[in-house]
């Protein structure tokens, strides 16, 4: 299980949200009981996963191009 500690805070409270989330994401891919690996199952959590990756990082992205201004 992979744990959100202080070392990873950013300061900024969205962002930093939505690291904890994706640590959530991970650990309950982590945590799938081996018999519900299916490989649907595998496949829906992943895609959740990438998609949810996707967005933060462009929320990141948006945040610093704004910052920089």
């Amino acid at each position: 299980m992979y744990e959100f500690t202080q070392d990873c805070l950013t300061g900024i409270d969205q962002i930093d949200e939505e690291h904890r989330k994706l640590f959530s994401l991970i650990n309950e891919a982590v945590e799938l009981p081996k018999e519900a690996r299916t490989p649907q199952t595998v496949k829906n959590i992943l895609e959740h996963l990438s998609d949810y990756a996707v967005n933060h990082f462009a929320i990141c992205r948006s945040y610093f191009v704004y910052k920089r201004k």
